[in-house]
């Protein structure tokens, strides 16, 4: 996992310079849907929604893919820990989304806020949409999704 300034991907590697610039584009006023950029290599969803408490979200991972996700607006709070650390309780191949439970209570918390990026990896469980200390929100974000070189 990678979390950090939105202007340090490039450092990263070009992969996550188009990820960035693809992010920079974007805007609050930008409109929620698919953002086509290299077919099903890389592509961007935008999104909105209400955040949530945890009790009310859902760990996930991806096995094909590597979610770059940054806020357009409003701060979200998102959980995290290695799959290692988790149970799978449900697949979706199609979709590439797996259920996660993590076997203790244990995980790690950050908040991402507009101008900051989150990378995960498929060895990273992530229970996103999450409530910050601002309480309840509508935010607005993207998720760039970068299909890996091989599935793991």
């Amino acid at each position: 996992m990678i979390f950090d300034k939105l202007d340090n991907l490039e450092k990263y590697a070009e992969i996550f310079a188009q990820a960035a610039a693809v992010i920079r584009r974007c805007s609050a006023a930008t409109p929620c849907g698919r953002i086509d950029i290299d077919g099903d290599g890389l592509f961007a969803k935008v999104e909105e929604y209400q955040t949530k408490l945890p009790e009310e979200g859902l760990f996930e991972s991806h096995l094909q893919y590597i979610d770059v996700q940054s806020c357009l607006s409003g701060a979200e709070g998102m959980h995290f820990l290695d799959i290692s650390e988790c149970n799978a309780v449900k697949s979706d191949c199609n979709n590439d989304y797996i259920v996660h439970t993590p076997k203790t209570g244990c995980h790690n918390y950050i908040v991402v806020h507009p101008g900051e990026a989150v990378v995960f990896f498929p060895q990273d469980a992530h229970r996103p949409q999450m409530r910050t200390y601002r309480g309840p929100e509508t935010i607005k974000k993207i998720v760039v999704k970068i299909k890996c070189p091989t599935p793991n």
